[in-house]
């Protein structure tokens, strides 16, 4: 049986310590990176289910359809010639957002005005970013659920 020389043996230990250290380490910071990209506040999110009665005399329903949150509503403003939409919907870091195809594939446009008022109950949003066609940008329209 062939005999290694101790400094033999403690180099490779110590490059085998150090490469188990690596790979600890790496596991741990992939686990936390894993973690933080899923973080988001969907748990708000079913605040908004339920039908809403907006300022402008319209109602519009947020639900959840086949793993989608979906929003509906009319974005003519003309109950005579109603234009019902249906898109989907997200709410990240205290703003809502619904789904556009402009920029790009499976990207939301969020609402920079919007707040709530009375958090779960009340919120509004500026007009322009509601209805872009709105040539005023004083306007803000609020949205009240409907018990």
């Amino acid at each position: 049986m062939q005999r290694f020389p101790q400094s033999y043996c403690r180099k490779k230990n110590m490059k085998l310590k150090k490469y188990s250290q690596f790979i600890i380490v790496f596991v741990i910071v992939q686990a936390i990176i894993l973690v933080s990209c899923k973080k988001e506040n969907n748990s708000d999110i079913s605040l908004f289910y339920g039908s809403w009665k907006t300022s402008y005399g319209d109602t519009i329903v947020f639900s959840r359809t086949d793993n989608k949150n979906i929003l509906r509503y009319n974005v003519s403003l003309n109950p005579v010639l109603p234009a019902k939409t249906t898109i989907e919907y997200t709410y990240k870091n205290d703003k809502l957002g619904i789904k556009n195809d402009w920029n790009g594939p499976n990207t939301f446009q969020f609402f920079q005005s919007f707040r709530w008022i009375q958090k779960g109950e009340i919120f509004e949003i500026q007009g322009v970013e509601w209805l872009p066609f709105l040539s005023s940008t004083q306007v803000y329209f609020t949205f009240t659920k409907i018990p």
